[in-house]
């Protein structure tokens, strides 16, 4: 049998995994590149994400956010100045935080490199 409680996509992770929140967290991080920095994208945006997110099993949300920025479907690109590392990073280490989406994760904590998949 299956279980339907793993940290998986498809099972308590959604297929595909935060769109809104791989959307969202592009221009966050990498903004419109140059001298430009980061932007901040549209609230919608953000709440949109933060929804995803809150769907997610807390314990699940920082596999979800591995496998969102990981996706066998449409990896990561690599923009000028923005690398897909630099994005992984900004999305799974800031995207469950107070000043984001304010969700609970792994007791302890929020998320981490070390704790989502790659």
């Amino acid at each position: 049998t299956v279980d339907v409680t793993a940290c998986a996509p498809g099972l308590a992770i959604p297929a595909p995994p935060l769109p809104t929140c791989r959307t969202f967290a592009r221009p966050r991080t990498c903004g419109l590149g140059g001298p430009y920095g980061p932007v901040d994208p549209s609230p919608v945006l953000k709440q949109r994400c933060c929804r995803e997110l809150a769907a997610v099993p807390s314990r699940c949300r920082c596999a979800a956010l591995g496998f969102m920025m990981d996706g066998v479907d449409a990896p990561l690109q690599d923009f000028r100045g923005c690398t897909r590392e630099m994005q992984r990073i900004y999305a799974v280490s800031r995207l469950t935080r107070a000043a984001e989406c304010n969700l609970p994760t792994i007791p302890g904590g929020g998320c981490h490199l070390s704790n989502s998949p790659r």
